[in-house]
């Protein structure tokens, strides 16, 4: 059963957070952009080698294509790997219609960028309607690790975040930083909080983080200012409920 723990507090533990914003700020404050927004796009620097090993093998980027059309794009972080096959999580967007009724569109191929580069096919394996979460299957990668949701944390209000994504042309680790919400989302849907972390499309199913690489949520891109992520709890709820279908 996966579990979430609470991140400690504490103004020793909040002063150590903020002198690790401004290093973080000023180096990226250096980075060249990938795209032709700097400020929602910025690349993983130096600033974090071991942060950056820690989470990369964990993160792919997927595409999802109607014909030789990209229907969607999006980041997935890797739940299972085994010598039979590889699942990742990220949002149903990259399989649904964009309109109001949300459709699932199965003839769609999927494409998963892994993180040596290499370009394989996926497939639907499982969905959760409610939480707007899709299970990737795609076949077994020895260079991928599953992501330690062990430590999925709850963190309070104003806590300075990393939203970390694949990009699927590229293959590039990129992140974006930010801080969270004083208040939960006003979209409505229970299990969201919101973030200052500035994404776009491709960004929706990548990991939000805390400074010490601990999962905090997921982001679930909108049309708005700042993200929306889903947080920890209900990400642990609904692979339980995955991995649950399988066992029974």
């Amino acid at each position: 059963m996966l579990k979430v723990k609470q991140r400690a507090g504490g103004s020793n533990g909040q002063q150590e957070n903020h002198n690790r914003v401004k290093e973080v700020s000023r180096i990226l404050s250096g980075c060249e952009a990938e795209t032709e927004n700097p400020s929602q796009e910025l690349c993983w620097n130096e600033f974090s080698q071991e942060l950056a090993k820690k989470l990369s093998p964990s993160i792919v980027s997927l595409a999802s294509f109607d014909g030789d059309k990209i229907h969607y794009e999006s980041t997935g972080i890797v739940v299972e790997n085994n010598r039979r096959d590889t699942c990742c999580l990220t949002l149903s967007a990259l399989v649904r219609t964009s309109d109001s009724e949300r459709r699932f569109i199965h003839t769609l191929k999927i494409k998963v960028h892994l993180p040596n580069d290499l370009v394989v096919d996926g497939w639907i394996r499982t969905y959760d309607l409610p939480s707007s979460m899709v299970i990737i299957k795609t076949k077994f990668s020895p260079d991928l690790s599953t992501a330690c949701f062990s430590n999925c944390v709850q963190v309070e209000p104003q806590t300075e975040l990393l939203a970390v994504k694949r990009c699927f042309k590229s293959g590039k680790l990129m992140v974006t930083n930010g801080v969270s919400s004083d208040s939960p989302s006003e979209v409505g849907t229970k299990g969201f909080m919101l973030s200052t972390c500035k994404i776009i499309m491709d960004g929706s199913g990548g990991p939000v983080v805390d400074f010490d690489g601990n999962i905090v949520g997921m982001n679930d891109y909108h049309d708005q200012e700042g993200a929306r992520y889903v947080q920890g709890p209900k990400i642990v709820e609904c692979l339980n409920g995955f991995w649950s279908r399988y066992v029974s």
